[in-house]
């Protein structure tokens, strides 16, 4: 290799300088500066071997002294082994270049950990003669400015991606600068603004005072509008600020505007939504207001204001509660106030009192929330009210009213279950308590006597203090009191303020006064229409207002009193005339009854008791319409109507109601007596009623069946045949008229069959010897016209007369067409039976049904036994969801199913996998649709049709193409690699032959022996990949031995302990008596090392085993496809040879993978490991089984033929002379020239001629 100029030169300088005696002061010198100088300085060999460095470089690799970075390499420094790479690579380029890089800026991890920038340039080193020997490095520490940059580049990337408009003005005006989104905004472009492009082209209304004040204080601030190319203007809200240089002096103006368009318009909208809102709140029938958090008034609605007695809501902004009408309110309103502003809770729909303006009390329902601004503070008080005076009033009246009605239905239940002497001490007790709810001092009840002239006060209750009058009030003239002459007598009430009495009642008015009443209220009480007397309340200390609400409640109240002594005079009437009737009334069988005009039961005997079930006692006083049936009441009144007449009722028929809420049919006959009593006697006719009944309907059954008989109806005498009955449809059926039997011009034995008339006699024998026996048959009859059709006959023994005839009575019609229907049904039947049998689906039939199994099937064809196992009785019995599908999740998708067919869902080819009987998995294709059943109910037709054989073809065909494609795919590659491999390998022996012939022809002291080592080494590690590929591929060179593979793993031991991690321990499971293999020891061991090393990275830094074991198995065909490379390869016995690992293991997608060339998951792999590992295996006829699965480890199982022969110790190789010649002539023979060439050079060097 010759010198270039200049390094001819330098080796000049380098042979003057060495010959100079005063080198060693200047080299004192110079290292001095090399070490005092900042930067980091060092030099390598050629093989980039650090030889020195300075203290800087020492510092920064984490070294005592510089003396200690020599001999060590750039993997023995603290930075990562990617960037002592790149480090060597860059070392390499400038002495193969021999030329210097500079300015490498690259990264740099110090011994301390810290990761630096550092600007590193390289120069090459040469020695005396020139020759590259080494390369000088220098770097210096550019942190700091590479930081600097890079803040830099991301404030102009904020800058130009920020959406705001920023840009740069000149001090008189002139646009320099706009960032990127400033530019699309308003549509100009940056060499626009480098022309010259004033600001107030793009910003004409910015004000005159923005530059000058910018200028002045630094900055100006405010809204603007930016006008865009286009015309358009986009409001702005914008800062300008004063740009300065670095001694203070304005230099230019910097700008940023902010397009405001959306906050104008919701600034615009926010105006319309606050005059919307206020037009609302003045709208709404509710009052609105709310406050700050000093309780000042903020607004209120126009309601709100009419409330507080003010012309407009803007009139209550800043005033308080204090300043108001309700002032005497206020501070319990502020009060509430504060509790929602302190506690931030609502207080809501609760009811309060307030002054209104003109003095009123009203009532109001409130609602109060705290007033929040946008961070969620209370700031304030909202509220609403709207005024319920009026409802509240009405609540009021509504309770009072309601309070009297309960104390009325007190009353009312108090009295019904009295006795007539308790009653007197109920009306007293009652009296009081509607007196003193009255609020009155007296009450009092005055009833009419029999001539309804006088009147008797009966009743009273005082208040305390009062005097009782109950003693002198009797035999009143009612003529004396015009209120109740007047008033009481037409059922009107009066009320009477004593005071306001005119000359005209001067007698009552006295009275009044006499007895200290300065108020009273009089009602009357009726009882069903008739004024009995009436109710009074006085109020004695002073007057009392009575209010219509409280006199109709007094109303009611009289009614419920009156009723009660109406019911004690009625009982003792009832009671003076019991005694006498009772012996009279207990001895009649009749029903006898007393009752009065109104229709009340007074007096009845005990027979009502066994005809109504009701016992005597409640019957009595009870009113008898209430137990008439509802369709005889009307007919009933209008008989009480004729007896209030004086007129008698005869024979009158009507319905009562029993306790069992049955109906008995009563024939009456009764008598008035006077002008208030009836006197009735009854009998129950109900049977006598039913038993008509019952005959008119047998009447008319037989009627309409004699009418509309489609057979015949026919009585005959035993044996003869002689017809003493014959009616229906009989000229219809047998073709002669009832007349033809009757006079017997012909005789039924004459119709019958012959074939069949002895059966018929036996029959009607039969029929007499067994009286009780019906006779059920079916025969032919020939008809008149000689037609034969059949007939069913239907007949019983009878006994007209004792000692007379032997009588059949029957039924019989003809049923013909009936025995052809069924004859035809029978046929189609039997037709669709065998269809459905032969089927070659299975077709089946189901219902639902309430008990369980809960499905029952109808219909269960033969192929459904094939596919299930299960006949239809069991699967019934069984059930169809129990025995199929034991799994409960399979269950509940089938009940799902059967609810989507139940809604009317078709459901076609649905795939379902069942279970047989025999415990066998079937998969079916099951289709199912509705169709109406008997009596309307729906069933469920399926149609299954068994995939299960088509599915296993389906598999196999997928797993046989997976298979067929692996294959191919194997053998592609393996053509590839091959091809690639052998081409290669030419190519390297040229390379390896020329080096080995350079490297003999050259002095061992010659430089260029370590270039021609590197080449060797690197052509040498080539010629391994080759090797590999050319192993994947099948096509690499073996050499047959037979081998124990027990042997070969021995031997390898003390190889395997070093290659795999210190943390994994190694195993050994050899078996004895180990078959031999016949296979080439090399690349079997070339498959345990690759399996070896890949078991040790995949346990990498963490503790794991890893095992080796060798065995022997037979393989069948099943086990051999469950592997790789299975294709074509014989059963029979297999040596095995096993590793396995518990490293991270593999995850599926990985493992489908592992043989692919090239593929790889290291960072430094080349992912031929395991392709070459198959090749081998391939070559060898052998086969590969993987295990793995993630966190589990893997295991590797490769199996290869047994031999039959025995395997043989390996001998030594021979030793070869190193000075060995050879003599002769040698033919050479190659495609490849360069091979060719090189090996007629080495045959040469060794003696031979080529």
């Amino acid at each position: 290799m010759g010198s270039s100029p200049r390094n001819r030169k330098t080796a000049k300088a380098s042979k003057k300088t060495a010959s100079s005696p005063d080198t060693r002061p200047h080299s004192a010198i110079l290292d001095h500066i090399l070490h005092a100088v900042p930067q980091a300085v060092f030099w390598k060999d050629r093989n980039s071997v650090y030889r020195g460095c300075n203290a800087a470089f020492a510092r920064a690799v984490g070294l005592a002294s510089p003396d200690e970075i020599v001999g060590k390499t750039d993997f023995d420094l603290p930075w990562p082994r990617t960037e002592a790479e790149a480090y060597r690579t860059d070392d390499r380029e400038v002495m193969e270049n021999d030329r210097p890089k500079v300015h490498i800026v690259e990264p740099l991890q110090q011994a301390d950990g810290k990761r630096l920038w550092i600007d590193t340039t390289k120069v090459p080193l040469h020695d005396a003669s020139g020759q590259v020997m080494g390369v000088l490095g220098i770097y210096s520490d550019v942190t700091e400015r590479k930081r600097m940059e890079e803040a830099l580049r991301f404030r102009v990337a904020l800058i130009e991606s920020s959406p705001d408009f920023i840009g740069m003005a000149s001090l008189d005006g002139k646009g320099l600068y706009v960032n990127a989104s400033g530019l699309r905004r308003v549509g100009y472009s940056q060499e626009e603004f480098d022309r010259g492009m004033q600001v107030a082209q793009v910003q004409p209304d910015l004000p005159a005072d923005a530059f000058p004040t910018a200028l002045r204080e630094g900055t100006w601030e405010g809204e603007t509008t930016l006008v865009c190319k286009d015309g358009t203007v986009i409001p702005v809200s914008q800062v300008v600020t004063r740009v300065v240089d670095e001694k203070g002096q304005p230099v230019a103006y910097a700008t940023i505007a902010r397009d405001i368009s959306s906050t104008k318009r919701a600034e615009k909208e926010l105006g319309d939504s606050r005059r919307m809102l206020q037009l609302v709140l003045d709208t709404i029938p509710v009052r609105v207001f709310w406050k700050d958090r000093e309780l000042k008034y903020l607004g209120c609605n126009r309601l709100f204001a009419a409330d507080a007695g003010v012309a407009s809501p803007d009139e209550m902004v800043g005033r308080d509660d204090f300043q108001m009408g309700w002032r005497e309110q206020a501070e319990r309103y502020r009060a509430d106030d504060r509790r929602v502003i302190e506690t931030a809770e609502p207080k809501l729909n609760y009811e309060e009192p307030q002054t209104a303006p003109d003095g009123r009390q009203i009532w109001l329902r409130t609602s109060k929330i705290p007033l929040r601004d946008d961070r969620g503070e209370t700031i304030g008080v909202l509220g609403t009210y709207e005024d319920i005076t009026d409802r509240k009033r009405a609540e009021e009246a509504l309770g009072y009213r309601l309070a009297f009605e309960k104390l009325v239905a007190g009353l009312s239940t108090r009295f019904i279950n009295l006795r007539p002497e308790e009653i007197d001490p109920a009306v007293n007790g009652a009296l009081g308590e509607i007196g003193r709810f009255m609020d009155v001092d007296r009450s009092y009840v005055f009833l009419f006597c029999e001539d309804e002239r006088l009147m008797d006060n009966t009743h009273e209750w005082c208040a305390e203090g009062i005097e009782s009058h109950l003693a002198r009030l009797k035999g009143l003239r009612i003529a004396d009191f015009p209120s109740v002459q007047n008033e009481i007598r037409r059922g009107e009430h009066t009320v009477i303020q004593v005071a306001e009495l005119g000359p005209e009642r001067a007698i009552e008015k006295a009275e009044f006064e006499r007895e200290g009443i300065r108020s009273l209220v009089l009602v009357p009480m009726s009882c069903r229409g008739r004024i009995m007397g009436f109710l009074g309340l006085d109020a004695v200390g002073q007057a009392r207002r009575f209010t219509d609400d409280s006199v109709a409640l007094l109303r009611i109240a009289g009614e419920c009193l009156a009723n009660a002594l109406e019911r004690k005079r009625y009982e003792q009437a009832l009671r003076e005339t019991s005694e006498e009737l009772d012996r009279f009334f207990s001895l009649a069988l009749d029903l006898l009854c007393i009752a009065d005009l109104e229709g009340r039961f007074l007096r009845l005997n005990r027979s009502w008791e066994d005809v109504l079930g009701h016992p005597v006692g409640e019957l009595e006083g009870k009113v008898f319409l209430d137990f008439v049936h509802p369709e005889d009441r009307a007919t009933t009144q209008a008989e009480i109507a004729r007896l209030a007449q004086g007129q008698k009722v005869i024979n009158f028929v009507n319905r009562y109601r029993r306790r069992d809420g049955s109906y008995r049919h009563i024939e009456w006959r009764a008598s008035p007596y006077g002008n208030r009593l009836i006197y009735a006697a009854a009998r129950d006719i109900t049977e006598r009623i039913e038993a008509e009944q019952r005959v008119a309907r047998s009447e008319s059954r037989y009627r309409f069946y004699m009418e509309n008989l489609q057979g015949i109806a026919y009585q005959v005498e035993v044996g003869r045949f002689r017809p003493h009955f014959f009616h229906g449809a009989v000229e219809a059926i047998t073709g002669y008229s009832a007349d033809d039997f009757r006079e017997e011009r012909v005789r039924w034995n004459e119709c019958i069959h012959p074939d069949d008339l002895p059966a018929v006699i036996r029959e009607s024998r039969r029929l007499f010897e067994e009286p009780n026996h019906v006779a059920d048959t079916e025969y032919r009859i020939v008809r008149k016209d000689g037609n034969i059709r059949w007939v069913r006959d239907v007949g019983q023994h009878a006994v007209l007369d004792p000692g007379g005839p032997a009588i059949i009575n029957g039924l019989l019609w003809d049923v013909t067409e009936r025995r052809a229907a069924e004859e035809t049904l029978r046929g189609e039947n039997a037709f669709r039976k065998a269809i459905i049998d032969r089927a070659a689906e299975g077709l089946c039939v189901c219902h639902e049904t309430p008990e369980p199994p809960n499905i029952r099937f109808t219909i269960w064809n033969d192929r459904m036994i094939e596919i299930t196992g299960y006949t239809m009785e069991e699967i019934n019995e069984r059930g169809w969801y129990q025995t199929v599908y034991p799994d409960p999740k399979v269950r509940e998708r089938a009940a799902q199913r059967m609810a989507r067919m139940r809604a009317g869902e078709d459901l076609l080819g649905e795939e379902w996998e069942i279970v047989r009987k025999d415990g066998a998995k079937r998969t079916l294709s099951i289709s199912t649709t509705i169709v109406p059943g008997p009596a309307g109910r729906p069933h469920v037709l399926a149609l299954m049709h068994d995939l299960t054989e088509r599915k296993r073809a389906e598999e196999e065909r997928r797993y046989l193409e997976a298979q067929v494609q692996h294959v191919q795919k194997l053998e592609s590659l393996g053509v590839l690699a091959g091809g690639i491999a052998h081409d290669f390998n030419n190519l390297l022996m040229a390379i390896l032959g020329n080096a080995d012939l350079a490297m003999r022809s050259l002095p061992n002291a010659s430089p260029a022996q370590g270039y021609l080592c590197d080449i060797e080494t690197a052509s040498r590690r080539a010629a391994d990949l080759c090797r590999q590929m050319l192993a994947y591929s099948g096509k690499g060179r073996f050499v047959i031995e037979v081998l124990n593979m027990n042997e070969v793993v021995e031997e390898m031991t003390r190889m395997l302990e070093i290659s795999i991690s210190k943390k994994a321990v190694l195993k050994y499971n050899l078996a004895a008596n180990l078959p031999a293999v016949e296979a080439d020891a090399t690349q079997v061991r070339q498959v345990l090392m690759n399996l070896i090393t890949n078991a040790s990275e995949a346990i990498g830094d963490r503790s794991g085993i890893i095992s080796i074991a060798t065995g022997a198995m037979r393989c069948d065909r099943g086990y051999l496809a469950e592997t790789y490379l299975s294709n074509d390869l014989a059963e029979g016995l297999y040596v095995y040879i096993e590793v396995a690992d518990t490293g991270c293991g593999m995850t599926p997608e990985v493992r489908n993978k592992i043989f692919d060339p090239f593929f790889t998951t290291k960072f430094t792999g080349r992912g031929l490991g395991m392709a070459a590992v198959l090749g081998i295996v391939r070559g060898h006829k052998g086969a590969i089984k993987v295990y793995s699965e993630p966190g589990k480890g893997t295991t590797v199982k490769v199996l290869l033929p047994a031999s039959e022969k025995t395997a043989v110790k390996n001998q030594a190789d021979l030793p070869t002379p190193q000075d060995w010649k050879g003599s002769g002539t040698v033919l050479v023979v190659d495609d490849e020239e360069t091979v060719r060439v090189v090996t007629e050079h080495m045959l040469e060097l060794m003696g031979f001629q080529a």
